[in-house]
């Protein structure tokens, strides 16, 4: 569930649906509050918000009940912003849109580089709106002890362009993170990438 649309539609067929619905991080849940509205309407898990630093996700979760009811993002590259504008279709094409651009997203790759050299991901969804994603993907390892101490059980990785390889190297390392067998110091660096950029602590470094 990732908008107030799909959350009212939820909460009226949450009984009648056979499925678990799980309510985004673009619910922007980062308070109690809004963690106990979205859970009373329909949503039985919720993501806590990208907008968290780590000691505010963690005071968020100290609520024993709603700790349970969270799924964290652990590791994840932060979408940097989304766009209508198509830059697949602008660049790759001599059409606008899905009826005239011959869908050259199904083909090609894109990034765009920035002045330090850093390519970041560009993805274009179902409805042609594209999505530009950090090079570095932001993780929260160092947070990962705390939240099992206070009763979080379900965590998520995203990728983007992550081979198989590196998605079952990742998944390894959490797992041996959250069942304690590894520390954090331990396992930052096999949270490298591929292309060589590591991880950042992103929005979850506290600054004062």
């Amino acid at each position: 569930v990732r908008g107030l649309g799909a959350l009212y539609e939820a909460s009226h067929r949450a009984e009648a649906s056979p499925f678990e619905a799980i309510g985004d991080f673009s619910l922007n849940v980062t308070n109690r509050i809004a963690a106990r509205e979205v859970l009373g309407r329909g949503v039985s898990v919720f993501t806590p918000s990208f907008d968290l630093d780590g000691a505010q996700l963690l005071a968020l979760l100290d609520d024993a009940e709603l700790a349970t009811r969270a799924e964290v993002v652990v590791h994840h590259p932060m979408p940097l912003f989304h766009m209508e504008h198509c830059v697949f279709a602008a660049l790759l094409s001599t059409g606008k849109d899905h009826r005239t651009c011959g869908r050259p997203c199904d083909r090609h790759q894109l990034s765009l580089r920035d002045r330090a050299g850093m390519d970041h991901p560009v993805e274009a969804d179902v409805g042609c709106r594209n999505t530009v994603f950090h090079a570095r993907a932001q993780s929260a390892a160092s947070l990962v002890p705390a939240l099992v101490a206070r009763g979080v059980a379900r965590f998520r990785l995203e990728v983007v362009r992550e081979t198989p390889d590196d998605v079952r190297r990742l998944v390894g390392v959490y797992r041996d993170l959250v069942a304690g067998k590894r520390t954090p110091i331990a396992v930052f660096p096999e949270l490298r990438t591929e292309a060589g950029y590591g991880v950042v602590k992103g929005s979850l470094r506290v600054l004062a």
